[in-house]
């Protein structure tokens, strides 16, 4: 069942916002089995980590090319509006993925730990809102090494304290969902 949800989230159009993903995730959480830590399912559930994290990388750079298209360049709006994007993609998700699909408790000795690295849970909110917020800092530095123009300095300082505002709430937010 695990593998199903694998397949969903690789050939499913949409990636993790699609059906088919969705009803894979609650057909594996109906089995309550969320120990991934046997061979078999530790491997497909690292390989659906990587997917996710992939597939958060795509969807950041698809919504930040749209929007620097309507924009022109980067800007402080720019930034604002993206991180608007990552607090409602974050909340949508939540919404249909409350419970991560596997946790992982590892037994190891000490000779096997040397060749696997801890595993983490396969938790879906906190693994794209880690990438998102990841991608959105680097922009918001970008952003912020740009310098003010001088006839817009007054507004600037306003959307600049805007920004941190919003940085704080995103640390917040993935303060909260990393716990």
């Amino acid at each position: 069942m695990l593998n199903a949800v694998n397949t969903a989230l690789e050939y499913g159009e949409g990636g993790y916002h699609s059906p088919d993903f969705f009803e894979a995730v609650s057909d594996w959480l109906v089995l309550d089995i969320r120990d991934a830590s046997l061979p078999a399912l530790d491997a497909t559930a690292r390989n659906t980590l990587e997917r996710v994290r992939a597939q958060a990388f795509q969807s950041y750079i698809q919504e930040a090319s749209d929007r620097l298209e309507h924009e022109g360049s980067k800007t402080k709006a720019y930034v604002l509006g993206l991180a608007g994007w990552i607090e409602k993609e974050a909340k949508k998700l939540n919404k249909k993925f409350s419970d991560p699909i596997t946790e992982c408790v590892l037994y190891f000795t000490a000779a096997r730990q040397a060749d696997r690295m801890p595993f983490r849970n396969v938790d879906l909110v906190p693994i794209v809102l880690q990438q998102h917020l990841t991608l959105w800092f680097r922009d918001m530095k970008d952003v912020m090494a740009i310098p003010p123009k001088p006839a817009k300095e007054g507004a600037d300082m306003e959307e600049a304290f805007a920004l941190y505002r919003r940085a704080q709430k995103l640390i917040d937010m993935g303060n909260a969902f990393s716990t």
